[in-house]
C-alpha cells in the first residue's frame, strides 16, 4: 500500500500516551510523507494486564484526546444497553469533529450453557454445591425470559436482533461507522445490506423489550465496577469480553487462547463465592452465572 487512511493506537492505557510528544512526531513525520492520512485511538475498557492499578475509565481515555485536538477519529464501546458512557464520548468528539466508529455494538445474547455444565459434573459422580445450583437456576431464568422474548418479537435468528442493534447506533448522525465482526461472506452481505438504514418503530421495540426482559444478562463492556470488590481478584470485564468473542464473534479459538494466558486466579472461585461482584454491579448483573458459562466456554470443560 502506498498509504493507510488511518493509524490508530490500540487500546490506549493511559491517558499519558494520548501526548506522548516522539509518538506524535513520528506521526506528523508519516503524515507529511503521504504514508498515513489520519490518526486515531482506541478503548474498551480496563485490561487484566493492569489489574491492581488505578483502572482509567474508557471515558477518560477517549475524551482526553478529544481535548488534546490531535485526533481525528476514536473507537470506542457504544450500544442500545450501554448508552451512557458513549453518548458522553460522542458529544466531546462532535465538539472536537472527531470521526466516531464503534464496536461491541452487538450485546444480544440468547444463548444457554450452565445446566449443560452442570449435569456433566453430576454425571461424573462429583457434588454439586448449593450455590453452583443457584446460579444455574439463576440462568434457567434468563434461558425462560429469552424464550419469551423471541416468541413475542418473532425472532428467528439472532442475526434479526443484532441488525437492530447496529441499526440503533447508526441512526444516531454524530455516529459515522461501526467496527463489525465479519467472518463470512453472508455476514459480509448483511451488514452492507444495513448502511444508510434506519431504526423502525418495530425494530425500536424490539430493542426496549429485550432491554426490559434480558437487559441485566448483559455484563457491559469498558465496566469494571464490579472488579474491586473481588477478594480473589478475577478479572471479571476481560473475561466476559473474551467470552463475547467466543459466543457473539464466532472466534472461539481466539477467545480461548487469550483466556488460557490470563494470570488470575480460576474462576471455580466463583461457584462458592456469595457474590462480592453481584453486589457492587449497578445493572443487577448476574456476574457468577455469566463467569460460569464463560468457564465452560472458554475452557471446553
Amino acid at each position: 500500500m502506498d498509504y493507510v487512511d488511518c493509524l490508530m493506537i490500540h487500546q490506549t492505557p493511559v491517558v499519558e500516551q494520548i501526548t506522548n510528544e516522539e509518538f506524535h512526531s513520528a506521526y506528523q513525520e508519516l503524515k507529511a510523507d503521504g504514508r498515513v492520512r489520519f490518526l486515531g485511538l482506541s478503548n474498551h475498557g480496563i485490561e487484566q494486564s493492569w489489574w491492581g492499578q488505578m483502572d482509567v475509565p474508557m471515558e477518560d481515555v477517549i475524551m482526553a484526546a478529544a481535548e488534546d485536538g490531535r485526533f481525528d477519529v476514536a473507537l470506542f464501546v457504544y450500544n442500545f444497553l450501554q448508552k451512557d458512557q458513549g453518548e458522553q464520548i460522542i458529544r466531546a468528539c462532535r465538539a472536537r469533529d472527531m470521526g466516531v466508529t464503534l464496536m461491541k455494538t452487538d450485546p444480544i445474547n440468547l444463548y444457554a450453557g450452565i445446566r449443560a455444565s452442570l449435569e456433566q459434573t453430576e454425571q461424573r459422580g462429583r457434588q454439586v454445591q448449593e450455590s453452583r445450583r443457584q446460579i444455574a437456576r439463576e440462568y434457567e431464568a434468563y434461558v425462560s425470559r429469552a424464550e419469551a422474548f423471541k416468541q413475542e418479537y418473532g425472532i428467528q435468528s439472532e442475526s434479526d436482533a443484532r441488525a437492530a442493534a447496529t441499526k440503533f447506533v447508526l441512526n444516531n448522525p454524530d455516529v459515522h461507522s461501526v467496527c463489525s465482526t465479519i467472518n463470512t461472506f453472508d455476514m459480509l452481505e448483511a451488514f452492507v445490506h444495513l448502511s444508510g438504514q434506519k431504526l423502525s418503530d418495530e425494530e425500536s421495540a424490539l430493542l426496549n423489550g429485550y432491554e426490559d426482559l434480558l437487559g441485566q444478562y448483559y455484563c457491559r463492556h469498558a465496566c469494571g465496577v464490579c472488579e474491586p470488590s473481588c477478594p480473589h481478584q478475577v478479572p471479571v470485564n476481560t473475561i466476559m469480553r473474551y467470552n463475547h468473542y467466543f459466543e457473539a464473534h464466532g472466534r472461539e479459538k481466539l477467545a480461548m487462547q487469550k483466556y488460557v494466558k490470563l494470570e488470575s486466579p480460576a474462576v471455580d472461585h466463583c461457584m462458592d463465592c456469595p457474590g462480592h461482584c453481584e453486589g457492587a454491579c449497578p445493572y443487577g448483573v448476574p456476574v457468577r452465572g455469566l463467569l460460569a458459562n464463560a468457564r465452560r466456554n472458554l475452557t471446553l470443560q
